[in-house]
């Protein structure tokens, strides 16, 4: 089938699970061959680094083709090896299909794998003819696949809950938070989640223990979650794997040539979410072998040095879908070069606030690439970087709210909000969207939701609830905001709460309906009484 083109072949890996298990991939390149023109050559972990678990997990894979000369039907196959030393070792395969090959339809495929090891494991997906699975292949058969490299890390961690309004002493529970990020440091293990409630919080915080994440732990997008260096040093510094930082503004490092917001010596951390800001030196600095960061939708601007900052040996980390802004001495400088700085299009690059290039055919990404510095020659580069800041964004979908349309006043009442995400297509943006859900109850109360997680495969539905206490019909309305602070348009449903009948009420109601039925017991009550 040599003489098979594909116009385009994107392949997402997407990462559907229960129980947080979600792996974390940095990717080899891809192996097909000029027949198959690949659209996404990396692969990226979706939903913000969660710490993934051994366990039970679904591979959801999505391939789009053009119009072209292609198969009109195709199998698809998962290999699943693991690392023995230098060798690569089977674990699982699995073959679904056949699927027919629309250049107008996506294909979902899960596969189901059971990892009872943590380790180095590999994917390899392949296109394959129906009933007979041979490879669609040339001479070369490892031209017909894709393969990633991913790891599977256990999580069996606790929560741990910081509020800078917290009496210091506490135990770090729910009801006794720690005061201070710092104090959680310090109690943590392995597979810890530090939540960090609203507040301004003056630390210089390092973090030596490997897979933590700590994020912000507020269910509105306006309030205030700050880690301030308060002028010293780095503000955070990891030299531990796997650490997610997600959702805080990080400001106020010292002003030496080697401070940083954030200061990164190890691999396979996530940095996503954050607004890194008003540091004296440089935003992110990888250096000493950093390897495998995955930095992706964050601000960093107003820095007194450069927004980015790689060196010595830091390699394969996985740079895009952020704002660069105003960073004093440049917005980036990479000084070995071997870093990823965009995804593919239309999903894109990053934000640089000094790109020249124009747009001329208005999709909002440049039609020049952007090079990424190096000390003398450019060291990298984004081919799809975006014309304005978070041009990759777009407004969310509108909620639709479903529940009781009547009731009582005194009782309380769930209602569901559906999220119809569908990310998935030209502008969208589906990587780790979250947004935060504000409803109005129509009786002078309102309450914020989330962050709410987005599903690049299925509606979210997020369950609120409410109780009136005076009769009268209510306007529920529902909208979403994400992390940009877009906003939906208001979704809403009218509810009636029609006053609640004391005891009394529904014994004179009885009576009445039952003297009516039956007139003879009203006059024998009567005579009884006189």
């Amino acid at each position: 089938m040599n003489n098979i083109k594909l116009g385009t072949l994107m392949l997402g890996i997407f990462i559907l699970i229960s129980a947080s298990m979600i792996p974390s991939f940095h990717a080899e390149n891809n192996c097909f061959d000029n027949d198959f023109d690949v659209g996404i050559v990396q692969p990226y972990p979706i939903n913000g680094g969660e710490v993934v678990s051994t366990g039970e997990l679904n591979l959801a894979l999505k391939l789009e083709f053009e119009a072209g000369d292609k198969p009109t039907q195709a199998d698809f196959q998962v290999l699943i090896e693991s690392i023995d030393e230098l060798n690569w070792q089977e674990v699982d395969s699995e073959i679904k299909g056949p699927y027919d090959l629309d250049p107008d339809a996506w294909i979902e495929s899960f596969f189901d794998v059971y990892f009872d090891v943590e380790g180095e494991y590999r994917a390899t997906f392949s296109l394959l003819t129906p009933i007979t699975h041979e490879p669609w292949t040339d001479d070369n058969p490892e031209n017909d696949a894709y393969q990633a490299v991913f790891s599977v890390r256990h999580n069996a961690g606790n929560d741990l809950f910081v509020d800078d309004d917290a009496s210091p002493g506490g135990d770090g529970s729910s009801t006794a938070p720690f005061s201070k990020i710092n104090d959680a440091l310090d109690q943590a293990a392995p597979g810890d989640c530090i939540r960090v409630a609203e507040g301004i919080y003056q630390e210089n915080l390092l973090i030596d223990t490997p897979s933590l994440t700590i994020k912000c732990d507020c269910d509105n997008p306006a309030l205030m979650r700050t880690i301030d260096g308060g002028g010293t040093s780095n503000v955070i510094t990891i030299s531990a794997d796997w650490v997610t930082i997600t959702g805080f503004t990080i400001k106020n490092s010292g002003s030496n040539e080697e401070d940083a917001a954030i200061d990164i010596t190890s691999n396979y951390n996530i940095i996503s979410w954050n607004t890194i800001e008003d540091n004296g030196a440089t935003g992110i600095y990888l250096h000493d072998s950093a390897q495998s960061n995955y930095i992706h939708h964050n601000i960093i601007r107003n820095n007194g040095g450069a927004g980015l900052f790689i060196w010595e040996q830091s390699t394969d980390n996985i740079i895009f879908h952020n704002d660069f802004i105003q960073n004093e001495w440049y917005n980036v400088k990479d000084k070995n070069g071997g870093n990823i700085w965009h995804h593919d299009y239309p999903y894109g690059g990053n934000y640089w606030d000094d790109y020249s290039g124009d747009d001329t055919n208005g999709d909002g990404i440049g039609e020049v690439s952007y090079d990424i510095m190096g000390d003398y020659d450019p060291m990298g580069v984004d081919l799809y970087p975006w014309i304005n800041p978070h041009g990759w964004n777009n407004p969310p979908k509108t909620p639709v709210i479903s529940g009781k349309t009547s009731g009582k006043t005194g009782k309380t009442y769930t209602y569901n909000l559906t999220i119809d995400d569908e990310h998935f297509g030209p502008g969208s943006d589906p990587f780790e969207d979250h947004v935060y859900c504000r409803v109005n109850w129509g009786d002078d109360n309102e309450e914020y939701f989330g962050p709410v997680h987005l599903s690049n495969l299925n509606p979210i539905v997020v369950s609120v609830s409410h109780q009136w206490d005076v009769e009268g019909t209510y306007l529920i309305q529902a909208k979403l905001i994400d992390a940009y602070g877009l906003e939906s348009n208001w979704g809403t449903l009218e509810v009636s709460m029609p006053k609640s009948k004391s005891n009394i009420e529904t014994l004179q109601l009885f009576l009445q309906n039952f003297f009516q039925r039956f007139p003879l017991f009203e006059k024998l009550l009567n005579q009884i009484i006189l």
